[in-house]
């Protein structure tokens, strides 16, 4: 018969075991599935929208419409990102370097600002000299109050949407990243035109 103090011993040890057997069971799995696809760590997920980019319509900074789908033929990354969002910032010069690199392969970085005054935008631009002066890979739009970020789902900011270059939606990544990650080019080269 078992004495209760011993079972009380025996118990964690046990847990630990099987917690620990289960981790080094899967830890191969989770080895070869990243090894099969360099997206796995940018985490790219892909929410069913009922909207196709080329149907999206944002204003310029003019007030000018800038429909997405003269975009076509790039892999399009659309950040939504708001002026006074701290994981926005700090996410924002990771951006800027990916763009400056891979904007003459095809890919174009729309910034899409969720803020609802225009004077906000302007006004945190005017404090960015960077941001004003962007490669031609690059644009910033405006969808005040993130009316067309609700539509398709966004909660959060940042968030940020591929399009593919033949149009369609590619994914979508929640939360900022360090978009110059090794890993994250590997992975956004491979879907380049």
């Amino acid at each position: 018969m078992i004495r209760p103090r011993t079972l009380i011993l025996f118990a964690p040890a046990l847990l630990i075991a099987v917690l620990v057997g289960t981790y080094l069971v899967s830890l191969p799995r989770a080895v070869q599935r990243a090894h099969r696809s360099p997206c796995v760590l940018l985490r790219v997920d892909h929410p069913k929208l009922d909207r196709q980019p080329g149907s999206l319509v944002f204003t310029d900074l003019d007030g000018k419409p800038y429909p997405i789908s003269k975009l076509r033929g790039r892999l399009v990354l659309m950040n939504f990102w708001l002026t006074t969002c701290q994981p926005c910032l700090e996410e924002l010069p990771s951006l800027l370097e990916l763009i400056n690199r891979y904007g003459t392969r095809g890919m174009m970085l729309v910034m899409v600002s969720a803020d609802k005054k225009e004077k906000t935008v302007r006004a945190f631009l005017d404090k960015m000299p960077r941001l004003r002066r962007l490669t031609s890979a690059a644009v910033i739009l405006r969808d005040p109050g993130g009316a067309i970020a609700k539509k398709l789902g966004t909660t959060k900011y940042p968030e940020t949407y591929l399009i593919r270059p033949d149009g369609r939606w590619g994914g979508r990544v929640l939360g900022a990243r360090r978009w110059t990650d090794r890993a994250i080019t590997a992975c956004l080269t491979t879907r380049l035109p």
